[in-house]
């Protein structure tokens, strides 16, 4: 971590806020995939499909 100890204080928390962001975006995405392919399979085990 020394790329980011050497970083100014504003640049250090752009970067986290960056990090923090695109984790966020990661889980959002990943938790709709889940939802939308959970709704697939029960739709296809009721016989909907």
């Amino acid at each position: 971590m020394k790329i980011i100890e050497g970083m100014p204080k504003y640049s250090r928390g752009r970067h986290y806020a960056t990090l923090t962001l695109g984790i966020a975006f990661f889980v959002l995405v990943a938790a709709r995939a889940c939802y939308i392919s959970m709704i697939i399979v029960d739709t296809g085990m009721s016989g909907g499909i």
